[in-house]
C-alpha cells in the first residue's frame, strides 16, 4: 500500500473537543443510513474523519464491521475531503447493509456537499 493511501494518525479525530467543535459548528446532512457532519478547516490541511458508532447499532461485532468498513471508504476517497473535518454517525438501519450499499449510501452523502 502506497503511503498516500494508508489511513494516518494525523487524519483521525480522537479528542471530544473536536467532535463537539465540529457538532456545534459543522453542517449535516443525512439520508437513511446515515449522518454526515462537516466542518470546514484549511484548504490545504488534509481531511480527517471521526466515527460515532453507539451501542444501539448492535454487538461489537457489528460495530466494529460498520468502522472498518467507513474507515476503507474514507481513505479511498479522502483526496475529495482535503481540508474538511468529517464526523459520520451510522444510523440503525446501517447495520444490516451491505458494504457496497453502505459505500453507495456514503457517496450519494458525499455528492449533496457539492465539493469544489
Amino acid at each position: 500500500m502506497r503511503s498516500s493511501q494508508r489511513f494516518r494518525r494525523v487524519e483521525r479525530l480522537k479528542e471530544s473537543s473536536d467532535f463537539e467543535r465540529i457538532y456545534r459548528m459543522g453542517s449535516i446532512v443525512q439520508n437513511e443510513h446515515l449522518r454526515l457532519y462537516v466542518l470546514d478547516q484549511e484548504k490545504d490541511a488534509p481531511a480527517r474523519l471521526g466515527l460515532t458508532v453507539t451501542k444501539r447499532l448492535g454487538k461489537a461485532t457489528v460495530r466494529n464491521r460498520l468502522k472498518r468498513l467507513l474507515r476503507e471508504w474514507f481513505r479511498t476517497r479522502k483526496e475529495w475531503f482535503r481540508g474538511l473535518d468529517l464526523v459520520i454517525q451510522p444510523k440503525p438501519a446501517a447495520a444490516h447493509l451491505t458494504p457496497q450499499a453502505l459505500w453507495e449510501s456514503l457517496e450519494r452523502l458525499a455528492a449533496s456537499l457539492k465539493l469544489d
